[in-house]
């Protein structure tokens, strides 16, 4: 660990990872985690901005707090008209901005936090490293709905009121041959992180070593379904197993109706088209040639499991494009697939000789 890590007494880290399109609330979510975390001189945040500057500027920087130190906020910034979606997005923050700090903490542009959820994510995080040496928290968190300052007394209220936390459910398969999940509370608060086969790209939590073992895949653009299921099948099949947090940290902001998205551009349909038939590729689904898509070399299938058996935990065909029988349990989650030796000998080295 360096000094930089111990600011705050023996803790470590966070970079925070932000695409933002155009998004007035980026700066009231960079301002809620600087204020509710018990330790804001441990969070670094990553922010690539999409966005007019001939209309968009005041709106979004305005608001912005400042730094605590130089460097916490770093950003990449982009022309509106130049974005490529989300995961273009993150990958650029991925490879631009993030500079191998311990842990990653990926969220959405629209986010308010609970009073110390840098620590509760750490707890929650250690008791789900107690189930799985390779632990990954993610859901769709609850949902907000004021804008601005009032966002976070609204939160405030409905946390401390006993907000229940969320899981994520396969619901069905788009036209685009896209699966799509859900967020459900649970019907009572569990006691610790909840298995669950799938990943939300709006709220992930993990060490570091993720970003390494799953980057992001500079090919997919102008696409938005489809990046949580290939993310999730390259997750569990490079020995990660995600959980559900068994306690809210943050809520989102689910409604779109206050902002434009990267879709107001008129973006390549070849290149989308290509994206989406990448994706099912790598989710051993494609249904024609796939000649002109190439080697996905690191951006692939991890090879610790099999495509096989994250399929079979979740519960879903996407070849078939259906989901399979009932919603998946924590009893049928429960336990995962097990790591060889060899895997877990080396993360469990990692865990004791690292932060």
């Amino acid at each position: 660990m360096t000094p930089a890590d111990d600011a705050d007494g023996s803790h470590a880290r966070i970079f925070v990872s932000i695409a933002s399109y155009r998004d007035p609330e980026t700066a009231w979510t960079v301002r809620s985690a600087l204020q509710r975390a018990r330790f804001p001189r441990r969070l670094v945040f990553g922010i690539c901005w999409q966005y007019d500057a001939s209309v968009d500027a005041e709106r979004l920087f305005s608001n912005m707090p400042k730094p605590l130190f130089e460097g916490q906020i770093r950003s990449v910034s982009l022309r509106h008209d130049q974005a490529c979606g989300p995961q273009w997005a993150r990958y650029l923050i991925q490879s631009r901005l993030y500079r191998d700090e311990p842990f990653y903490l990926q969220i959405d542009s629209h986010m308010r936090f609970c009073h110390d959820f840098d620590v509760i994510l750490i707890e929650e995080f250690n008791d789900a490293r107690a189930q799985s040496p390779r632990p990954i928290l993610t859901t769709y968190p609850p949902g907000y709905t004021r804008l601005g300052a009032e966002g976070q007394p609204e939160v405030d209220t409905g946390i401390a009121g006993g907000m229940i936390a969320t899981r994520l459910y396969p619901r069905s398969f788009g036209d685009d041959g896209m699966l799509r999940i859900v967020g459900r509370a649970f019907d009572v608060a569990p006691s610790r992180p909840v298995p669950t086969p799938f990943w939300a790209a709006g709220f992930s939590f993990s060490r570091g070593d993720w970003v390494r073992d799953c980057p992001y895949d500079p090919n997919l653009r102008h696409v938005f379904f489809g990046e949580e299921s290939v993310m999730a099948a390259r997750i569990f099949t490079s020995g990660y197993d995600c959980f559900a947090p068994s306690r809210v940290v943050c809520c989102t902001k689910w409604s779109r109706d206050y902002r434009p998205t990267f879709r107001e551009n008129p973006g390549s349909q070849s290149l989308t088209h290509l994206s989406v038939r990448r994706m099912r590729f790598v989710l051993e689904a494609s249904d024609g040639d796939v000649d002109d898509i190439g080697d996905v070399g690191r951006y692939g299938l991890g090879r610790v499991r099999t495509m096989r058996e994250y399929q079979q935990v979740a519960g879903v065909d996407f070849r078939k494009r259906s989901v399979l029988g009932d919603e998946p349990s924590c009893e049928k989650l429960s336990p995962m697939p097990a790591l060889p030796p060899s895997i877990t000998n080396r993360v469990l080295n990692l865990v004791i000789n690292g932060v």
